[in-house]
């Protein structure tokens, strides 16, 4: 499983998309050139053009992108930015979820010394704590 990123990653990730050009992005190609475009920085709405790659006549031209690789190329610009949002989203939401563990494991131990039988109330208590372990598992997701 790999390590969950770290705040710190996820703000180089941030500043990273955050000082790309804007997008959209979109890829064009004719038979001797591959280009990526954005929005061009300062004019909304004019193409402002990323990248130029040789197909031919350069040594290096057989390392430029396939039409897969150059949709993944330029989904990224908007991929990244929500990618990143999910993650905050998902955090927040296992945050949430950790605190209503919680109380509710506060629940089980006030549950131990109640009012009612001492017996039910073990029992009820041992039921729920085993439930939440299972829930607070980082684990078992």
């Amino acid at each position: 499983m790999a390590q969950p990123l770290t705040d710190e990653q996820l703000t180089a990730i941030a500043a990273r998309a955050e000082g790309a050009t804007p997008g959209p992005w979109t890829p064009d190609e004719d038979e001797s050139v591959w280009r990526l475009h954005g929005t061009h920085p300062r004019i909304p709405g004019m193409k402002w053009q990323i990248l130029k790659a040789a197909k031919q006549g350069t040594p290096y031209a057989e390392y430029w992108p396939n039409p897969a690789d150059a949709e993944f190329i330029a989904a990224a610009r908007a991929d990244v930015p929500a990618l990143l949002a999910e993650v905050h989203r998902l955090r927040a939401e296992r945050d949430g979820a950790r605190t209503q563990v919680a109380a509710a494991q506060a629940y089980a131990d006030e549950l131990t010394t109640s009012a009612i039988s001492p017996r039910i109330a073990a029992y009820i208590a041992g039921g729920l704590r085993a439930r939440l372990d299972l829930a607070a598992d980082p684990t078992t997701t």
